[in-house]
């Protein structure tokens, strides 16, 4: 997400409004994603593909295809991560896990830009405007957002997510369908009867 031009803060804070009045418009998202990844303590970096599901509020699947496959899928309530390689999903609940998560809070329409974040700069990239931001409370799990907005629609096209631990995601949207009807049943998982179940929920 390099930069090409910077922007003025009242234009960047304009655009703020703007994504988040756009995505406030929707109910779904449909389409493909790349994640590159990097671990500081490592020195370690991975990219990674697959498709992405959105349904407001609180619905989403991530299904990883390579380099391996995996899914990560909410009703809102239940968590699900499910690793066919080794046979085995892990379910949690969903507020223990992402109660401090605000950029997935906002991706699922459970929070908000201009209330969570502070906006610090900006700039023109190739790939569309991008916004740094910061959390408004302090984060012990969060260090910066780089969000990438299509200027187009104003609907969010990547992001960079940067924890407290210097670890790095980088994301790339594409392909987006927007307000497609999502059947309920893409968020309700069945498994294989040989997968190994760790369910967090009972203790």
């Amino acid at each position: 997400m390099s930069c090409s031009k910077n922007l003025e803060k009242k234009t960047l804070e304009a655009r703020v409004s703007a994504v988040e009045k756009s995505y406030a418009s929707i109910k779904s998202i449909k389409g493909s994603f790349s994640q590159h990844s990097y671990l500081e303590a490592l020195n370690v970096s991975e990219t990674s593909r697959g498709d992405l599901l959105f349904s407001k509020p609180g619905k989403m699947k991530w299904e990883y295809k390579n380099p391996e496959p995996q899914q990560f899928i909410s009703d809102g309530t239940t968590l699900w991560f499910y690793q066919p390689v080794d046979t085995q999903v892990i379910i949690d609940n969903f507020k223990a896990i992402f109660r401090g998560d605000i950029p997935v809070s906002f991706l699922l329409g459970l929070g908000s830009l201009s209330r969570d974040f502070k906006l610090t700069c900006g700039c023109q990239s190739s790939g569309g405007i991008v916004l740094d931001l910061y959390p408004a409370k302090k984060d012990e799990g969060l260090q910066s957002m780089r969000l990438l907005v299509n200027p187009a629609d104003n609907m969010p096209a990547g992001a960079e997510i940067i924890d407290a631990a210097g670890n790095k995601n980088t994301f790339i949207l594409s392909g987006l369908v927007l307000d497609q009807e999502i059947p309920p049943s893409s968020f309700k998982p069945t498994f294989p009867k040989n997968t190994d179940i760790i369910d967090h929920r009972q203790k």
